[in-house]
Order: C-alpha cells, then sequence, then structure tokens
C-alpha cells in the first residue's frame, strides 16, 4: 500500500484529528494533485513561451482531442476496474481479479486503436486544418490516444488495489517534467523548430515514458495472489458495466473540453489558446475536488461492498468538509493572483481573467456538491451521473453555439458554468435520494437512513 498504517507524520495526525474517516492516503494524493497541477501551469508556461499564438492554439486543440477520445479508448474500464478490484480485494476473491485485469488490457487495445481513427478524422473535421503544422499535431494526437488509455488503465488497477500515489505519480509527476525539461531545450536552442507539431512530439514522448515507467510499478506492487490466481470471467457484464461508465466519462469530458473545441471553431485557434489556460487556471479550483475523490473511490468501494454505510456517511462528510474548505482557499488565491499568472503567459492572455472567474465560481459549487458523484459511480449508479452529464453537456453545447458568437471568451465560460453546476446539484440530490447519503458541504448529522 502506499501508506504505513502505524507511522502517521503529524500532518496526517493533524488531518485525521480535524476531520476523521478521511483515507489515509489522502493527503499524499492531494499533495501529488497539487505537484501535478503546478507541473502542469510549467508546462504549458513553457510551451506559451515557445509558441506563437496560433501555434500553442493548435496546440491547445489537438490536446483536447486527446483528453476527449482517450475516453472511449479506456472503454470506461479507468472506472470500473477501481470499483471491482477494490472489492475484490475486500473479499480475496483473486480469480475474479485476475481475469478482469487481462479482459479490460486486451479490451482496451482493441478501443484504443479504434478511437485513434476516429480521433484523427474529427480532428481534421473540427480543428480549423489553417497550416499543415494543424494536421501534424492532430495525428501525433491521434497516436496519443491508446497510450493515454493504457496509462489510465493502469492507473486504476493500482488505484483499485490500493496504491493510489503510486499509480498516479507516473503520469501526474515524470510525464509534465519531461516536458518541462524538452520544452527548456527549444527555449535556449532558438534554431530548433517551434510548432504544435513539435509540442505534441514533446507530449508524446513523455508520455510513453510515463507509461512505461507505470508499468514497471504496477509489475512490482501486483500482488502474487492475484497474477498467480487462475483468472475468472465475467466478460458480459464487465463489458456492459464499462459502457456505462465510458458513457459517463465521455459525458463528464465533453462537459469540461466541449467549450475549447467551439471557441476553437468559432473564434479561431488564438482564442482557443488563451481560453485554454483559463479553463486550468478556474480547474485549480476543482483541484482538492478530485483529489479527495480519487482518494476516496476505492473507499467507497469496498465500504459499499461491505454495507458498512454508517462509515461512509461519516467519510463522505469529512471528505466534504475538507474540499470545500481548501476550494474556498483556492478560490481566493485564483481571485487574488489570476491576473499576474495569466500575464506570465503573454500580453494576449490577459483577456482570459473574466472566463478564469466564472468557470471559478462555477467550480466552486461543484466543491461544495463534494463526493456526491463518485458516491453514486462506485456504488453502481453510474447510469444516473451519466444522464446528468448527458443533459450538461448538450445544454453547453448550446449554451456556446448561441453565446460564443456574441460574448466571446466569456460567453464559452457562462455557458460551461450554468452546465456544471447543473449537473453538480442534480448529482447531490441523487445520492441523497438512492443512497440515504447527503454527500455535501451541507451535510448534518443524522442523515436519512439507507433505503433497503
Amino acid at each position: 500500500m502506499d501508506h504505513n498504517p502505524t507511522a502517521r507524520g503529524p500532518v496526517q495526525g493533524a488531518l485525521e484529528r480535524l476531520l476523521p474517516g478521511l483515507p489515509s492516503h489522502a493527503p499524499a494524493t492531494l499533495v501529488l494533485r497539487v505537484s501535478a497541477v503546478g507541473l502542469e501551469f510549467l508546462c504549458l508556461l513553457a510551451l506559451a513561451r515557445v509558441l506563437d499564438g496560433e501555434a500553442y492554439g493548435r496546440y491547445a486543440l489537438a490536446m483536447t482531442l486527446v483528453a476527449i477520445f482517450a475516453v472511449p479508448a479506456a472503454f470506461g474500464f479507468d472506472r470500473l476496474v477501481v470499483r471491482e478490484l477494490a472489492a475484490c480485494q475486500a473479499v480475496g476473491d483473486w480469480p475474479l481479479a485476475n481475469g478482469l485485469r487481462r479482459s479490460a488490457l486486451r479490451t482496451v487495445l482493441v478501443a484504443g486503436a479504434v478511437s485513434a481513427v476516429a480521433a484523427w478524422l474529427a480532428g481534421r473535421l473540427v480543428v480549423q486544418p489553417d497550416a499543415a503544422d494543424a494536421g501534424r499535431a492532430i495525428a501525433i494526437a491521434a497516436v496519443m490516444v491508446p497510450i493515454l488509455a493504457l496509462a489510465r488503465l493502469r492507473q486504476a488497477t493500482l488505484q483499485g488495489l490500493g496504491h493510489v500515489t503510486a499509480g498516479l505519480a507516473p503520469e501526474f509527476l515524470v510525464q509534465p517534467a519531461i516536458v518541462i525539461a524538452l520544452a527548456a531545450v527549444l527555449l535556449v536552442a532558438p534554431q530548433l523548430p517551434r510548432s504544435a507539431t513539435v509540442a505534441m512530439a514533446l507530449q508524446m514522448a513523455a508520455a510513453a515514458a510515463a507509461l512505461l515507467l507505470g508499468a514497471a510499478i504496477l509489475r512490482q506492487r501486483m500482488p502474487e495472489a492475484m497474477r498467480e490466481a487462475a483468472p475468472r470471467f465475467r466478460t458480459r457484464d464487465w463489458r456492459r458495466a464499462g459502457m456505462a461508465f465510458m458513457a459517463l466519462v465521455l459525458m463528464t469530458t465533453a462537459l469540461t473540453n466541449v467549450d475549447t473545441l467551439l471557441v476553437g471553431r468559432l473564434s479561431g485557434n488564438a482564442d482557443a489558446g488563451v481560453y485554454k489556460v483559463a479553463s486550468q487556471l478556474a480547474m485549480l479550483v476543482g483541484l482538492p475536488l478530485t483529489a479527495i475523490s480519487v482518494a476516496m473511490a476505492p473507499v467507497i468501494a469496498a465500504l459499499h461492498a461491505g454495507g458498512r454505510v454508517d462509515e461512509l456517511r461519516l467519510r463522505s462528510r469529512a471528505a466534504a468538509r475538507m474540499i470545500f474548505a481548501a476550494a474556498c482557499g483556492v478560490g481566493v488565491l485564483v481571485v487574488a493572483c489570476g491576473p499576474r499568472v495569466l500575464a506570465a503567459f503573454g500580453g494576449e492572455f490577459g483577456v482570459g481573467y473574466v472566463p478564469a472567474l466564472i468557470l471559478a465560481g462555477a467550480y466552486l459549487v461543484h466543491s461544495a456538491m463534494a463526493t456526491s458523484g463518485y458516491l453514486l459511480i462506485m456504488t453502481a449508479h453510474e447510469t444516473a451521473v451519466m444522464a446528468a452529464f448527458a443533459a450538461g453537456t448538450a445544454v453547453n453545447v448550446v449554451g456556446g453555439l448561441l453565446l460564443i458568437p456574441r460574448y466571446g471568451l466569456a460567453g464559452a465560460a457562462a455557458s460551461t458554468a450554468v452546465s456544471l453546476c447543473l449537473v453538480s446539484v442534480t448529482c447531490a440530490v441523487l445520492a441523497r435520494r438512492r443512497l440515504g447519503i447527503d454527500g455535501t458541504v451541507f451535510a448534518a448529522a443524522p442523515d436519512p437512513v439507507a433505503p433497503a
């Protein structure tokens, strides 16, 4: 495991006294997430300094395609494996765990190849083909899709086994660090080519290196009992559940990425680059929710499988308080430091401050709803969450088409903010009705009794 329950540091002890019931690896996961965001911003900053506005916009759009099409490439197993492996480990069912591992790998290999082709075709339709550089960047993006899908499957396997920080470290720390180092070479060597193609090539090289490192970590930490167990398969059930997860994650990803594609198509590549940086700045407010939810996911699945509803309520309330308090602190920093952060990318990025504030407000509302979405997903209610995100995505697309031509980047941000708030509140209501658990910051004891 990523932690030693008998040896807790002062930070861990303070957090447990303040917020009892959180997973013991939650602080490490939060630190990892914060570090990853810092490295990601340095990565974006380095590339923004290397590329001009148009090239950076092409790069941002290509990476958005990678984020979207990596979802069907993983076929939902990047979420399903977390839930199922945690449940298998809780009851010691290693044959089923080994069968899940093998089935997931075969499925992702096939789905990744299909999704790579789909990403290339979609890129030719969505991204404005104003230069050969755009076409080459899209081709590299297509190659990255299966690499990212395999990385997410490996992350899910380690996360389901309880090694959360080890699962995330290669892509969260190593990959952006490699990109920063390679971008620094471009900064000090002006004779080297600078284009979206080069930026995407840097990302692909770093992603491949992180994938290999992650595979080595998985081989080291996989239990012998799981590796040697005669596999037992529930392929049909897994693929059915995987498809539901895939649709859910696709809607989730589309909700927070379709605005960038719409800006690129309706306003141009340069505006897409500015908007991408603004949205990344706003996402800092949602960082505590993401970090704690990732740490909570296998715990939720295990507690639900064991029927320990009261403990699940306690942990959900503790997580909600921590998430919202941290999100408020980050929100203050975004408001105060946002103009300086955007100015570091270049003078043209200053117009992203207002969109960043709009989106930050939405992420604060999202954080107030805390782990509601993960409570539903990890307790086999993913279909309801998928429906909520599908409706939110539809609202975002329609809103973007209506608002971006008139209000530009602020219109895109407003559309996404409204959509995200609607989805967040819907998930909170569903968690309370279906599980009898209030997963929001407003939760008060006693909670309603969970339905039989």
